[in-house]
C-alpha cells in the first residue's frame, strides 16, 4: 500500500501565529473568528478545505458578498508560502435585512457563518516540512444599519 507523505502545518489568523496547532482564534467585540483546516497534515500535489468560522453575538450581523444598499462584505488576505494557493471564498447563504426607518435593504449573516476555500498544495512541497498559513480577515459588524 502506498501511503502519501504529508506536511505538518500551522495556521495563523490576523497577526497571531500558533505553531503546531490546527486552529487560531481572534476575538473582537461581538465577534470571534477561527481558522480551521479539514486535515492536520497536507499531501504534496493535493488540496484541502480551509474554513474561516465566525461566531457573532445575538442581535449583531456581518454582511454577505452582495451586501445590498449598505455595509461591506468580509475581506480575506491570505499569507501563504510560495507555491501554495487558495481558491475563491465560498460565502454561506444570507438573510435579507430591511431597515424600515432608513428604507435600506441589505444581505446579512448572523450566528455562526462559515466561509470555505480550497488550499492547493504544490507538488514540489517537501514531505515533513512545517509551514505556516495565515489569513487577515476584515469585516464590518453592525447591530443596526
Amino acid at each position: 500500500m502506498n501511503i502519501p507523505r504529508s506536511l505538518v502545518f500551522a495556521l495563523a489568523l490576523a497577526v497571531l501565529t500558533t505553531a503546531g496547532a490546527a486552529a487560531a482564534e481572534v476575538k473582537a467585540p461581538k465577534i470571534s473568528v477561527e481558522l480551521l483546516a479539514e486535515h492536520t497534515a497536507l499531501v504534496p500535489g493535493q488540496s484541502t478545505t480551509l474554513a474561516v468560522a465566525f461566531k457573532i453575538q445575538p442581535d449583531w450581523h456581518i454582511y454577505w458578498i452582495n451586501h445590498g444598499e449598505g455595509g461591506m462584505p468580509p475581506e480575506f488576505a491570505w499569507q501563504l508560502p510560495p507555491g501554495y494557493a487558495v481558491g475563491p471564498m465560498r460565502f454561506p447563504a444570507p438573510k435579507r435585512h430591511v431597515e424600515k426607518e432608513a428604507d435600506v435593504h441589505t444581505f446579512i449573516l448572523e450566528g455562526e457563518p462559515t466561509f470555505l476555500t480550497e488550499l492547493s498544495v504544490p507538488a514540489s512541497a517537501k514531505a515533513g516540512e512545517k509551514i505556516t498559513l495565515g489569513v487577515k480577515v476584515s469585516w464590518l459588524a453592525c447591530k443596526e444599519i
